[in-house]
């Protein structure tokens, strides 16, 4: 419990800080776009000082939490923090931002698991597929909130996935989450994860299916619906590795993390 409470606010605080690197460096643009020109640094409600000194606090606490895990996840996490920084300014060179997102994000993937392994060793087999996997979902459930502001993003010059994709958008998407719904599977075999957690895998499927298909790009509301929606997404995810993990028999449970974990040293 100790270590789900110190993820727990990990996450809540680095999705914090991240906001506010994201509205401080996008506070010039953002007052030409309907959706954001109320946030609190466009208007000059809260000043460009007092966000800096929250955001300190924020990765104070952050790295506060970090330093209390094992070497390998302070390792890792030091590796991506550069990557929290950067991610905001993409969208003003890269054509697509969503995949630098993805590959900041779900780095806690690694880090949850070399906290909890025996002597923190990553099983690589298990979790790259689970990485790449939530890469691929960050791209899509993004690229649905991007729907929204597309136009304004052209016409400020700036670039996201919902913009290169936006001839095809459906197409485009079941693609990614096909791709998703496949390495998540391949995760789980290699994880040795319970039927249960395939058959919860199959929820997954469904509501990137219900998601995609109900999408319409030309209407914010839809966009920001199926956004939000990526949160039940999340848990259906979560419970199915649970449920696949937590009615494995125990002993081949920690059998096979424990030959994972040798055939990724070998």
């Amino acid at each position: 419990m100790y270590t789900l409470s110190l993820f727990t606010v990990g996450a809540l605080s680095c999705r914090s800080a991240g906001c506010i690197i994201n509205d401080f460096l996008d506070r010039d643009i953002d007052k030409h776009v309907d959706r954001t020109k109320a946030r609190p640094l466009t208007t000059g409600e809260l000043t460009p000082t007092q966000a800096g000194a929250f955001l300190a606090g924020l990765m104070t606490l952050n790295f506060s939490i970090l330093f209390q895990l094992p070497a390998e996840c302070i390792k890792l996490g030091l590796m991506v923090t550069p990557l929290v920084f950067l991610y905001p300014t993409t969208k003003r060179f890269f054509p697509y931002p969503q995949l630098v997102l993805g590959t900041t994000f779900n780095v806690g993937v690694f880090i949850g698991y070399a906290a909890l392994a025996p002597g923190a060793q990553v099983a690589w087999a298990a979790t790259i597929p689970f990485y790449l996997g939530g890469i691929l979902w960050t791209i899509v459930y993004d690229s649905v909130y991007a729907f929204q502001d597309r136009e304004f993003d052209k016409s400020l010059g700036l670039k996201s996935t919902a913009i290169a994709m936006e001839a095809r958008p459906k197409e485009t998407l079941t693609a990614l989450a096909t791709a998703s719904t496949a390495l998540f599977l391949l995760g789980g075999v290699n994880a040795g994860l319970t039927m249960l957690y395939f058959l919860g895998l199959s929820t997954v499927a469904a509501h990137y299916a219900w998601q995609i298909s109900t999408l319409d790009i030309e209407d914010r509301s839809s966009c920001w619906d199926r956004f939000q929606a990526n949160r039940w997404l999340g848990l259906l995810l979560t419970f199915s590795i649970i449920a696949g993990r937590t009615f494995a028999p125990k002993e081949s449970a920690v059998e096979d993390a424990k030959h994972s974990t040798e055939r990724d040293s070998k």
